[in-house]
């Protein structure tokens, strides 16, 4: 029996087929290929999240306000900057600070003991801490948030120090205050002796990608810890329960 072998049209069929197939997986290869990038810059962005909730977290909670009305040298100040998404709430937050971490660059400066002390401040001392949409000393085209640092705090809020880009991605920043009866949108100890810290603030952002899903949350500060510890022990006070 004579063999038959391969007419053109047969060639031709395999041919489209091995075209289809090999479009199919290439079509496959980059979907699951973009679902990969994807993901990758979601995660990403949620770690970048994270990062930048607590570090906004850390320095909100180390807020310092000495006690008496006569503490010009420590203030805890927020106002409507010119990039405020709305003129009546906060994005600037400008206060003293303590406790916080040494600077990185104070740590790994290899100047000596007073040239690093004139440049950065001491290590440890009273900081003023500024966090904005609005940079003061604004660095081209950059946006997003800012954070403006200076050790010693030299009692003057709006200038000095060391700032740099928080994170490039903020479109909008806001603060509102929590006075223990209602939310208030801005906050001036300058203004007000009497007034004390916050109890809590409440931070609200948006990315410039997604301008329409804020994302919120909210910070419970010192003053609040101990107004409820002094709140709690004249409650037990009043049980009769004595302190060890």
């Amino acid at each position: 029996m004579r063999s038959r072998g391969v007419t053109l049209v047969e060639l031709l069929v395999a041919a489209a087929i091995s075209i289809v197939v090999f479009a199919a997986g290439s079509a496959a290869f980059l979907a699951a290929l973009g679902t990969q990038r994807r993901l990758a810059d979601e995660d990403e962005r949620w770690v970048r999240r994270i990062r930048f909730e607590d570090t906004l977290r850390s320095l909100l909670r180390s807020a310092y306000l000495a006690e008496g009305v006569d503490r010009t040298d420590t203030y805890f100040l927020a106002y409507a900057g010119a990039n405020a998404a709305e003129g009546n709430i906060a994005d600037t937050v400008t206060f003293t600070a303590l406790g916080l971490r040494p600077a990185f660059r104070a740590v790994v400066s290899s100047d000596d003991f007073e040239t690093r002390n004139e440049a950065l401040g001491p290590v440890g001392g009273l900081r003023e801490v500024s966090i904005s949409t609005t940079p003061v000393n604004p660095p081209g085209n950059e946006q997003g948030a800012f954070l403006r640092e200076q050790t010693p705090a030299d009692g003057l809020p709006d200038e000095g120090g060391w700032e740099r880009l928080l994170w490039d991605e903020i479109g909008t920043l806001q603060f509102e205050f929590w006075d223990g009866t209602a939310w208030q949108t801005g906050w001036d100890t300058n203004a007000d002796p009497n007034l004390g810290l916050p109890l809590e603030v409440r931070v609200t952002y948006t990315l410039r990608e997604a301008p329409d899903d804020p994302r919120s949350f909210t910070v419970r500060l010192r003053a609040a810890d101990a107004l409820l510890a002094r709140i709690e022990a004249q409650n037990q006070a009043q049980q009769g329960v004595v302190q060890p």
